[in-house]
C-alpha cells in the first residue's frame, strides 16, 4: 500500500513538472527570446567563473555524483523497484 502511495506521489510530481514545462513553452511562444541578453548573461557567468579561478574540482565531482545518483534512481523507478 505504501508503495502505491509513493508511486502516486511521484507521478503527481512528474505531472507538475510537465505542466510547468508546457506553461514555459506557451510563454516562450508569446515572448521573443532576447538573444543579446542571453549572451550577456553567459559572458557574465564566464567572467565570474574566471575571476574565482575557474571551477573547483570538488564542485564538479559533487555535481557529477549527484547527477549519477539521480540517473540511478530513474533507472530504479523505470524498472518499478520498490524502496
Amino acid at each position: 500500500m505504501a508503495t502505491q502511495l509513493e508511486k502516486n506521489r511521484v507521478l503527481a510530481w512528474l505531472s507538475g513538472f510537465e505542466a510547468a514545462r508546457q506553461a514555459d513553452r506557451a510563454r516562450l511562444r508569446q515572448e521573443p527570446v532576447d538573444r543579446q541578453r542571453s549572451v550577456r548573461l553567459a559572458l557574465g557567468l564566464m567572467k565570474l567563473i574566471h575571476a574565482r579561478g575557474g571551477y573547483a574540482i570538488e564542485d564538479i565531482q559533487i555535481r557529477e555524483q549527484a547527477v549519477e545518483q539521480v540517473r540511478q534512481r530513474w533507472v530504479m523507478l523505470k524498472k518499478g523497484v520498490r524502496w
